[in-house]
């Protein structure tokens, strides 16, 4: 299997974790999210050398809503975005959309847990480190402080953990922002 194959299998892959409602589903695609765009070698980096195509992502703009500043001003102990960060999970007063980088898109906040900010980056980690993605367990632990306060959130909304729900939103966002790079990868792939 060549390195192209393997991101389009990876695309699939996330593909049916972003159409999923299944808690499972969606934190194994947490290891997929991490191998792409948190580890040291950054898959979607080395899949995107040669075609150096500028990897753009839409986001809600939530921090700039009027809802979420008025909310954050209160310093509440936990407030979360749920899956409002992509357009479709958001509602209608809050479709506020700005276009960011992959650096941006890892840093932007999620919600705050525990009075803590917590980021894209949080959440996948979390789930990739934490939730069964890579790593599972009570007994896991990580260097991330936000990432533990997350792990411990024990609340559910339709049935699942906000985090996941956050994932969830995550993955269609992620998919949206390189589906130019899978489209440059299925018309011409590389043999290597």
């Amino acid at each position: 299997m060549t390195r192209d194959e393997h991101f389009l299998r990876i695309m699939d892959d996330l593909r049916k974790g972003a159409n999923s409602a299944d808690d499972y589903e969606l934190v194994t695609a947490s290891a997929l999210l991490r191998k792409l765009l948190l580890d040291s070698s950054r898959f979607v980096d080395i899949i995107n050398r040669t075609r150096r195509l500028k990897l753009r992502f839409i986001v809600v703009d939530l921090a700039s809503h009027p809802l979420t500043q008025t909310t954050l001003a209160l310093n509440p102990t936990t407030y979360f975005h749920a899956d409002a960060l992509h357009p479709d999970g958001a509602l209608p007063s809050m479709q506020t959309r700005k276009v960011v980088n992959l650096q941006t898109l890892l840093a932007t906040s999620v919600g705050v847990y525990d009075r803590k900010k917590c980021t894209i980056a949080n959440v996948i980690t979390c789930c990739a480190k934490v939730l069964g993605g890579v790593h599972f367990g009570e007994e896991s632990t990580t260097d991330d402080p936000e990432v533990e306060v997350m792990r411990q959130l024990k609340i559910l909304i339709a049935g699942m953990r906000p985090i996941v729900l956050q994932l969830r939103s995550i993955i269609k966002i992620v998919l949206d922002g390189l589906a130019l790079l899978e489209q440059a990868v299925r018309s011409a792939p590389l043999l290597y």
